[in-house]
């Protein structure tokens, strides 16, 4: 006969208690966020908590499926887009654009597409993850969905920004993922009256229970340090604003 949950979940209560985990924090941590965005972002915020705090262990999980925050006992998870489970609690950090983009190079051999509708007849490079999502655009408050024929396919988006960059054709991206390009110049924004809007990024944590003390430090630390770190690097800034370091 299963032990009902409300019993485990007294049971891990009493075994942080033990722990010490509501004295102060220590123990196992573990936090989920999007390969690509726990790479750029959290990862490097992350390593400079775990020096200031030596008796916290982390597990970081990255990956671009979505993750039950509940089920899979995640402390924390980095959530990119609108929230839709009101059990959890979040803090918001920031936000990010989704970007339609291409290397001088190839607008210098096709021209730039002034309509989302000119896509159709370009060549490009497109992200298929675990759940493929439309090219969606936005005029006079109707939804525009075109894309290019997809030249390139692939499921990473790291792999995406990079043929991309080498010319193989128009991409599109979250502007945390090519930061660096847009500033460099090496990839060109395209389309951008066309945007949809902008998507939120929060932490989110379960609402249940008592917070361990070393859930609440990581989140005390993560979020400012977060919220600066993406502004600094133009994350979700206007279309149009100069980003920084550009």
């Amino acid at each position: 006969m299963p032990v009902p949950r409300h019993i485990l979940e007294q049971l891990q209560e009493a075994e942080k208690a033990v722990a010490g985990e509501y004295q102060e924090p220590r123990g196992e941590l573990t936090v989920t966020a999007p390969t690509m965005f726990g790479e750029l972002h959290v990862l490097p915020i992350a390593s400079e908590f775990l020096a200031a705090h030596p008796k916290i262990d982390l597990r970081l999980f990255l990956t671009d499926v979505m993750v039950n925050v509940v089920e899979e006992h995640v402390h924390v998870a980095v959530r990119i887009g609108e929230l839709e489970d009101s059990s959890l609690m979040a803090r918001r950090v920031g936000s990010t654009r989704s970007i339609t983009c291409a290397s001088p190079s190839y607008l210098r051999a096709f021209g730039a597409p002034r309509a989302p509708e000119d896509l159709t007849e370009r060549d490009g490079v497109t992200y298929r993850g675990f759940v493929s999502s439309p090219w969606r655009y936005v005029r006079s408050a109707s939804h525009v969905t075109a894309e290019p024929r997809a030249r390139v396919a692939v499921n990473s988006p790291a792999a995406a920004v990079m043929a991309a960059k080498a010319g193989l054709g128009i991409t599109r991206a979250l502007d945390y993922q090519i930061a660096s390009e847009l500033r460099s110049g090496a990839l060109t924004p395209l389309l951008e009256a066309f945007e949809v809007p902008a998507l939120p990024i929060h932490l989110v944590f379960s609402g249940q229970g008592r917070l361990p003390l070393k859930v609440r430090a990581f989140l005390d630390w993560m979020a400012p340090r977060l919220q600066a770190r993406l502004a600094a690097e133009g994350v979700g800034a206007p279309a149009g604003q100069p980003r920084p370091g550009a």
